[in-house]
């Protein structure tokens, strides 16, 4: 008979059981579905090689063989996304200990892959080229293996440090170093070497280029150092890192058509300060070359060989040019230039005779005394010049005294003294009578401690450099490169305009770029007159009273304007410990720390706080730890704390509990009844119904209006 088959009595129509009511299992051989099918738990293939086909075509396939986990294949492109903002693709696997680790992520929040493991592309010895591209075109790194090199392209840095510090370029033509210095550095025996090959069949030569060039400017300008050689070693102290010698390159004449350059040889001259021992200098003339040879006088140059020297060259030494003894020197046409140990006169003057009889004299007379003069038989002015290609030295162990004879004397240098701080200019005896200087002028105080300028009418101070009055310096004005002072130290400080019927007018910046008149002291109308908006900020004038005297408890200030006096007092309830301030659970109790006798705020004067006619009080912090309802009260009386406030005494603050924000106004009838409250106590009182205890918390700014009665 044939299989009976289960069938809905429509198409689409019945099911397999139901929401509530699901079959347990099912064993089915095959199984066909043409729609969706959505399945609430897991799917399991069981057996291997068993394969999950996807499309129409059974293109896509997910299949495991037993052996080698899963497989996935697709006919077409494969696309593996995430379609949800900002999610990512993770690749796990074993670890090597049992767990899974993240070797792969795609990142789609940051855009980017995150490699977390060691990375291979290729097998060793058959690997692949490598090519890493930039968003820049013709930029890339290539790894070739045909080459076994890594390639940059052209124009593409290699790049050292985080702030790329370092690189190194080529742009198709030369290799470019950058960076601020490069060091070899080896520990084997004679290197490193630094060695630079001309590899070319030709006479060409290999060649190792220093140059400066200015930045925004190509001119060469005289006196800039081209290149310099350095050769450095350590000293055996510290030791210090020295240089032992410097081969430096300088342009001495960048004119065109005229350059000339300046090689120096530089040694360390025995206090470790490099000192030229050989200068060759481009001469004022084509093909000549100046040299000089040492420093110093007592330099000492040494020729092994034969000195020869051009049959016009002339010998011109500020040295000492030795010979052996002569006993006798002939001169064949004019000899310009001698120098010799010694040279005796038979007489006490000597007299070298210039155009026709002018003539110059020296003359030794009785102890050494020696006068050197100039004479011009014509009458006119013999001058004398001494010149040196070195310094000029005047030792005397008295005075030295220039006589002008009512002319100037005149120099075209700077005139110093032998040592910082070792001569005055002029004396407390002999005082120069006028000091000229040229606009720019500039006074220089210990080597720029203190420096006073001179421009077009001003003289200028530095920032920071204090311009003080008196003996103590009491009085200075400076200014610091953002603020200018100035500082009274001792005594009064007096600012007066002596000028009848004038003003001292104090002027600032109006916020809009100008200058403004803030306030103005009127000499010829008496008054003060203020031209923007005042703020008074005085320091305390009343005395705390008991009840309130712990530290950090009240604070009182007054300020008068136009003959009103405010006194703001600031009490704090809940500061704690030895200040603790208690209430009790009578009404019109004074509240005050604990146990004090004189238990009142503050007390009240005419002289200090006017004649009182207004009260406010502001709750700054709710009261916490007994009665928020507290009162205000004026008493003639000293009253100890949990005495009774209200016995003769004048509530001008009563408006029920307070809270913070809270703002009461007094109650004129009590402030008249005080009649100006001259010589009054005022307190905190406890209000009605209120509860007893410590306070935790409770903060209050009281303001009390006077008046100054006073027409004096």
């Amino acid at each position: 008979m044939a299989t009976p088959h289960i069938v809905p009595r429509a198409n689409e129509e019945g099911g397999i059981g139901l929401t509530g009511l699901r079959w347990g299992d099912s064993f089915l051989k095959g199984l066909t579905i043409t729609n969706d099918i959505t399945i609430g738990d897991d799917l399991f293939l069981s057996s291997d090689s068993a394969v999950l086909n996807i499309g129409a075509g059974n293109d896509f396939k997910i299949t495991h063989d037993g052996t080698d986990g899963a497989t996935i294949s697709s006919a077409g492109t494969l696309n593996v996304q995430v379609s949800g903002a900002n999610d990512d693709i993770v690749f796990k696997a074993d670890n090597g200990a049992s767990s899974l680790m993240t070797y792969l992520t795609i990142d789609g929040s940051a855009q980017e892959n995150s490699l977390t493991a060691k990375t291979r592309f290729g097998v060793n010895d058959t690997g692949v080229d490598i090519i890493i591209h930039s968003d820049t075109s013709l930029r890339y790194a290539l790894f070739d293996t045909s080459r076994d090199a890594l390639v940059l392209a052209d124009n593409y840095k290699l790049e050292f440090g985080t702030d790329s510090d370092s690189y190194v370029q080529f742009n198709g033509s030369v290799t470019e170093f950058g960076g601020d210095s490069f060091t070899f550095t080896s520990a084997n025996a004679n290197d490193p070497i630094f060695t630079i090959q001309n590899t070319r069949a030709d006479a060409n030569p290999a060649r190792f280029v220093l140059g400066k060039f200015r930045g925004g400017s190509s001119d060469g300008v005289d006196g800039d150092d081209i290149g310099s050689i350095l050769f450095n070693s350590f000293d055996d102290g510290t030791p210090s890192l020295t240089t032992y010698a410097n081969m430096l390159v300088e342009i001495d004449d960048a004119t065109s058509g005229e350059e000339s350059g300046k090689l120096s040889l530089k040694v360390a001259a025995h206090d470790a300060g490099l000192e030229d021992g050989l200068v060759l200098t481009g001469g004022s003339a084509d093909a000549e070359v100046d040299v000089t040879v040492g420093n110093g006088t007592a330099s000492v140059t040494t020729i092994a060989g034969t000195l020869t020297m051009g049959s016009t060259a002339t010998l011109n030494n500020s040295g000492v040019l030795q010979v052996a003894g002569q006993t006798n020197i002939t001169s064949v046409g004019t000899l310009t230039a001698l120098t010799v140990d010694d040279i005796g006169l038979d007489g006490k003057t000597l007299t070298i005779t210039g155009d026709t009889d002018d003539t110059f004299t020296i003359v030794t007379g009785a102890g050494g005394a020696t006068t050197l003069t100039t004479t011009d038989t014509a009458a006119a002015a013999g001058h004398f010049e001494v010149a040196a290609d070195g310094n000029i030295t005047l030792d005397a162990a008295g005075d030295i005294a220039l006589e002008a004879g009512g002319g100037d004397i005149t120099a075209d240098a700077n005139i110093t003294p032998s040592s910082s701080d070792g001569a005055a200019l002029g004396s407390t005896s002999n005082m120069w009578s006028d000091l000229f200087l040229a606009s720019g002028g500039v006074v220089n105080f210990d080597n720029g401690n203190v420096t006073l300028t001179h421009s077009s009418n001003r003289l200028t101070l530095a920032d920071s450099d204090e311009l003080a009055f008196g003996t103590g310096n009491d009085l200075r004005i400076l200014h610091n490169a953002t603020n200018s002072y100035i500082e009274n130290h001792g005594g009064d400080l007096e600012i007066q305009q002596l000028v009848d019927n004038q003003n001292i007018i104090f002027k600032c910046d109006n916020g809009s770029g100008g200058i403004a008149t803030y306030m103005t002291i009127d000499g010829l109308n008496e008054r003060i007159v203020i031209n923007r908006p005042l703020v008074v900020d005085t320091a305390a004038t009343n005395t705390v009273g008991g009840g309130f005297d712990g530290a950090e408890t009240v604070r009182i200030k007054t300020q008068e304007l136009n003959n009103e006096i405010v006194t703001t007092i600031l009490i704090d309830l809940g500061t704690g410990g030895s200040a603790d301030i208690v209430a009790s659970a009578t009404d019109g109790d004074v509240i005050g720390e604990s146990g004090v006798a004189a238990a009142f705020i503050t007390k009240l004067s005419e002289a200090l706080n006017g004649v009182l006619y207004h009260a406010e009080m502001i709750c700054l912090e709710t009261p916490v730890g007994a009665n928020t309802d507290i009162n205000l009260v004026l008493n003639s009386t000293s009253l100890a704390q949990d005495a009774l406030a209200t016995a003769e005494g004048h509530i001008i603050i009563n408006n029920g509990a307070q809270a913070i924000g809270k703002f009461s106004t007094g109650d004129t009838t009590g402030i008249e009844a005080a009649a100006g409250a001259n010589n009054d106590y005022i307190y905190l009182a406890n209000g009605a119904g209120g509860a007893g205890g410590t306070y935790s918390a409770g903060k209050f700014m009281i303001r009390l209006y006077g008046c100054n009665s006073s027409i004096a």
